[in-house]
C-alpha cells in the first residue's frame, strides 16, 4: 500500500544515485487519493523531482517514532 503521506527514496539504476522526497500527490485513474492499495495501479507526482526513468526504484516509507 502506498499512501499520500508517505516519504520517498529514488533510487536510480543507471548512476546508483540516492536521493529523498516526499509525494505531492498520488493519483488513482484522475482522482486524487490519499492511499492504493497493493497491486493496484497508480501515478505519483513527486515533490521536487521530476528525472524518473524507465528501471528507477521508488521506495516508500513511514517514520515511526518508538518510545524507549
Amino acid at each position: 500500500m502506498v499512501s499520500s503521506r508517505e516519504d520517498v527514496k529514488f533510487v536510480s539504476h543507471v548512476k546508483a544515485n540516492r536521493s529523498e522526497g516526499e509525494l505531492a500527490s498520488l493519483k488513482r485513474f484522475k482522482d486524487d487519493v490519499k492511499e492504493v492499495k497493493a497491486g493496484f495501479e497508480c501515478g505519483l507526482v513527486f515533490d521536487g523531482f521530476d528525472k524518473m526513468q524507465e528501471f528507477d526504484i521508488v521506495e516508500a516509507y513511514t517514520m515511526v517514532e518508538v518510545p524507549r
